[in-house]
């Protein structure tokens, strides 16, 4: 398969599917068996087949800082944080192993773009409209388990925002993510479930 046609089939696969695809890392994915290429971080707005943004709002009421070292969920493999900076015009992701701070007396939106969650390893179709439950692990307050909506950044009509779930000096909110077909990206430009991010 030629370069040209793997980025053609991106570009529809991403326009048939609803999502978009990352047509340098469908690039590097396609051609690398017949030339060595170096593998670039994931780009913002598509992140890595197989991947998906969890967005939410923490908001921490104590005088101590708290830490957000990932979760678990049923529908995913792993749940890790993840970083996204402007390099050279493109938005690159890369994991956060410390985690994510979540400094005293702040509200923090972690969201595709800059810091957030990742699903990797997806195990379930994310279906619009739906949940799933989602166990977060924090440094300080443990183990807390919210509630994640899957929906676009325009609300489903008619959706039942999910409660607000408070543990210590933190609120949890607003946990969302974009509907995904279980497999179909990852599938067609790499192993089921995607590279870890």
């Amino acid at each position: 398969m030629t370069a040209a046609r793997a980025v053609a089939l991106a570009a529809l696969v991403a326009a048939i599917l609803g999502s978009a695809v990352s047509v340098t890392g469908a690039l590097s994915d396609v051609t690398s068996a017949a030339t060595p290429v170096a593998t670039p971080p994931a780009v913002y707005g598509v992140e890595t087949p197989g991947e998906f943004p969890i967005s939410l709002l923490i908001r921490n009421d104590g005088d101590a800082a708290d830490r957000l070292l990932g979760g678990s969920t049923p529908v995913a493999a792993r749940v890790l944080p993840h970083h996204t900076r402007l390099v050279h015009g493109h938005r690159e992701m890369t994991p956060l192993p410390q985690g994510i701070v979540i400094p005293p007396h702040t509200t923090l939106t972690l969201e595709p773009g800059a810091d957030h969650l990742m699903l990797s390893g997806l195990r379930e179709t994310l279906i619009e409209g739906h949940s799933f439950p989602l166990t977060l692990q924090f440094a300080r307050a443990g183990d807390v388990p919210v509630t994640v909506s899957v929906w676009r950044k325009i609300a489903v009509p008619g959706g039942t925002p999910i409660p607000p779930v408070v543990v210590g000096d933190l609120t949890v909110s607003f946990a969302t993510v974009p509907p995904a077909p279980l497999g179909t990206i990852a599938t067609l430009f790499g192993t089921p479930g995607g590279p870890a991010g």
